[in-house]
């Protein structure tokens, strides 16, 4: 006997219903679950990929406590959570066309959970340093890093940077740009530079980090790697501008710096030159030495000390952190 139902052919409530429910009903099959349906991603057609995406979904709340915390061998948890994480991010970066399914629903669910922070950090930013600076595939890294709202995983991108620079030192060479970790820091700075826009909680709470991190790298590397470093910089006082509580006087200066950050004198102090070609500017490169000359890091320095001045609640502990750092 049959029923004679007629399936719409758009069941997408229906299979994403029938998905959330055995989510929640059935649990211990997330990993499993998980597993198979990267498995059969590279199968399906590229039109039925919107809806696996949201039949994925409803699974991603349970990876807290199916997948990383499910047994008592943690190192054995973080490996299965990592192997996930691995592959939603290759999908994300390879499917661009998904880019904002991806973003507005699975990746909106794992930044909210704290948990799963410390891994899928990690895998995030292998994947990043394996495409390389610049990589179309490293800037979607840095999308998706920059959908973590939380401070934790800006903590993080920020101190792995000032790490990398540090280790620098383990292997040294004459010109920063020849180090072997040179690479690495590039792609750090790149991501830090996308999670910088409009952060209040990046200026505020790494102020100096984020200057020491400047006058170290300042004028090193190739254009792109120096128009990163001077955005990072536009982006921490534009930040400071719009978020902190400045009295008029202070907000006027602060606006004045980050207008003054885009005129051709201060930009120069960065090895940046807008009116030159692309031609002039591969012969150029040649020519950088990979430390800025003494007057030009003495007025980079003093400016980012005047900002400081300028925004810091507390002047002499914000001073002191930045100085300390340099040292």
């Amino acid at each position: 006997m049959t029923l004679g139902l007629s399936i719409p052919a758009d069941s997408t409530s229906l299979i994403v219903g029938v998905s959330s429910r055995l989510s929640v009903c059935e649990p211990q099959l997330t990993f499993d679950f998980l597993t198979e349906f990267f498995v059969g991603w590279a199968k399906s057609p590229i039109h039925q990929r919107p809806l696996n995406v949201l039949y994925m979904v409803p699974w991603l709340v349970n990876l807290q406590s199916q997948v990383l915390t499910l047994d008592e061998d943690s190192e054995r948890g973080k490996e299965r959570l990592a192997n996930i994480a691995r592959k939603l991010i290759e999908i994300t970066v390879k499917e661009t066309g998904l880019y904002t399914a991806f973003q507005q629903n699975a990746w909106s669910i794992i930044s909210q959970d704290e948990s799963l922070q410390e891994v899928f950090f990690e895998e995030l930013v292998k994947t990043a340093v394996n495409y390389g600076f610049c990589s179309p595939e490293a800037d979607v890294v840095g999308s998706i890093v920059a959908s973590f709202t939380t401070l934790t995983m800006r903590g993080k991108i920020i101190a792995r940077l000032r790490k990398a620079l540090n280790r620098t030192s383990l292997r040294p060479t004459r010109h920063l740009k020849d180090n072997v970790i040179w690479k690495e820091m590039c792609v750090l700075l790149r991501i830090c530079l996308a999670i910088s826009f409009d952060s209040r909680a990046q200026a505020q709470m790494f102020l100096p980090e984020l200057f020491h991190v400047i006058t170290m790298v300042v004028n090193c590397g190739t254009t792109t790697v120096r128009t990163t470093v001077h955005s990072l910089l536009v982006n921490t006082v534009h930040s400071i501008c719009t978020h902190f509580p400045l009295d008029d006087s202070n907000l006027a200066k602060l606006k004045g710096i980050l207008i003054s950050l885009s005129e051709p004198k201060l930009s120069l102090l960065f090895n940046l030159n807008r009116s030159t070609s692309r031609e002039e500017s591969s012969v150029e490169e040649q020519r950088i030495s990979e430390s800025a000359s003494t007057s030009s890091m003495e007025t980079i320095t003093n400016l980012l000390l005047e900002i400081i001045e300028i925004a810091a609640p507390s002047i002499g502990t914000t001073c002191y952190s930045f100085i300390s750092v340099l040292y």
